[in-house]
């Protein structure tokens, strides 16, 4: 559309504009959840060489000196740290069962769309997930749509580069749905639906080169 326009060096810009934005915002992103991602890995760790190790020494020496009665805070440490060594092997096995059932689901396309329907009802990461996709759909198709690209064809783009399978379901239906009204109302005056789709997304990209010249100019 921009060759044709003539105003593709305009368009190339704005593209590079809108990979550099999303590569800026996703490096943001990954910078501001590194830190807590290390602080969770390291308690994580800590916590696992206490209980692995730390309290179990000290209890060999109170087994050493002969104590008979420890405080009841020290026993019930000594009784999480037992439990967690005895259920060490289970939650490593139980690890990697859900990693491995994890792909299963996320490769089967019901499964994933159910997976990616409930993260979307969670209370505070469903709400991050939709203004994200808000964000992006908007950025993108505002991009799309002044570079030349017509509406419906637009819409394909941004639903494959949801990220979420519920709301790319989501986009789909409605760019189907404005095809189906598109034709349903040219053809209610005699013309075909198939003529209907294709003269709407031709017109639209007219539209977008003659303003796009007329910027240009």
């Amino acid at each position: 559309a921009g060759e044709m326009g003539g105003v593709l060096d305009t368009i190339l810009n704005r593209l590079a504009g809108y990979i550099e934005k999303r590569v800026k915002l996703a490096t943001q992103v990954k910078g501001a959840l590194t830190y807590p991602l290390i602080v969770l890995f390291v308690s994580f760790g800590v916590i696992g060489l206490l209980l692995g190790f730390v309290i179990p020494t000290f209890q060999e020496m109170f087994e050493d000196m002969g104590a008979e009665s420890l405080p009841p805070i020290t026993e019930l440490v000594i009784a999480i740290s037992d439990g967690f060594l005895g259920a060490l092997p289970v939650m490593i096995g139980g690890v990697v069962l859900a990693v491995f059932v994890g792909r299963l689901i996320m490769k089967n396309p019901r499964s994933r769309l159910v997976v990616h329907t409930g993260m979307l009802g969670l209370p505070v990461l469903g709400s991050v997930i939709r203004k994200v996709a808000v964000a992006q759909f908007t950025r993108t198709m505002g991009t799309l749509l002044s570079s030349g690209v017509p509406l419906l064809d637009a819409m394909q783009v941004v639903a494959r580069g949801a990220g979420n399978l519920a709301i790319e379901n989501g986009i789909r239906f409605t760019e189907q749905r404005i095809r189906d009204a598109i034709a349903e109302q040219l053809d209610q005056r005699g013309l075909r639906p198939a003529t209907a789709a294709a003269a709407a997304g031709v017109q639209v990209q007219a539209w977008y080169i003659v303003d796009q010249r007329t910027q240009h100019r």
